[in-house]
């Protein structure tokens, strides 16, 4: 066994004891967040055997046509809405996962939900309980539970996975709802290779990142694991992956054209 391999059943074992204690603190919250989280149930299934986009905000966003997924079932995430191509393919959902993210856009967030001109529904953290003046079409997520090799909790009506980034959360919410073909966009998986925050949003503008090559690195690999740990549960399940966006480093799910998932 060489060192990689030990050191992923060393951390699934140290993740697999944290959820021990994740799952007492779930005990102890249910009663809290019960009444929220029950409503995710309405999109258990809603979309079976059905094709979604999942975007992401990589500067090859910019290379997309747009017009391709104009009517199809897609997913958003985070700052996206400072682009036009929010308005262009309408989102049928929209997804804030981090509390920091969710702080940094809360106002315009607010605004866009208040105005919900698209008939976007939001996935949202728990944390954003009682943070939005109109949620009618907010959904929040409750997860805590760390996943591992073995450690599947998809169940948005429960305490469900938690993830180090918003694609693997938006997987999960995507295979809650029944699709069969998850097709990933906008997904360059680069910024360890950049001292410079990107997306493709920004317009030539970036910002300096905080994070050293070492945090970069580590948490870059962990969201690897959890992508591999969301592909095994895929193939499992008769779920299709799919990397469509060009020159991407992610490598889990096998690399295509968009053209070829249309």
């Amino acid at each position: 066994m060489n060192i990689i391999d030990l050191s992923r059943i060393l951390i699934d074992k140290s993740f697999s004891a944290i959820n021990a204690v994740s799952h007492a603190r779930w005990l102890i919250d249910c009663r809290k967040y019960k009444r929220y989280i029950r409503k995710n149930v309405e999109l258990k299934d809603m979309y079976r055997g059905e094709r979604c986009y999942i975007l992401g905000n990589g500067p090859s966003i910019n290379q997309l046509d747009t017009s391709l997924i104009k009517d199809k079932a897609t997913f958003v995430v985070n700052k996206f809405y400072k682009s036009s191509i929010y308005a262009d393919i309408k989102p049928t959902f929209h997804c804030i996962y981090d509390r920091f993210i969710f702080e940094e856009c809360k106002e315009d967030l607010n605004e866009i939900i208040s105005k919900n001109e698209y008939n976007t529904r939001f996935l949202l953290t728990r944390r954003a309980i009682g943070q939005i003046e109109k949620d009618d079409n907010c959904y929040y997520v409750y997860s805590n539970l760390l996943p591992t090799y073995r450690n599947h909790h998809y169940d948005l009506t429960k305490n469900a996975n938690t993830w180090l980034n918003v694609i693997p959360f938006v997987i999960m919410c995507a295979i809650y709802m029944g699709f069969s073909e998850i097709v990933l966009l906008g997904c360059d998986f680069s910024l360890f290779a950049s001292r410079k925050d990107s997306h493709f949003y920004d317009s030539g503008a970036s910002v300096d990142r905080q994070e050293s090559l070492f945090q970069d690195l580590q948490g870059h690999a962990i969201v690897c694991c959890q992508h591999s740990y969301l592909k095994k549960y895929a193939d499992a399940n008769g779920i299709k992956i799919v990397n469509c966006t060009p020159g991407s480093l992610l490598d889990v799910y096998p690399q295509d054209d968009l053209i070829n998932h249309i």
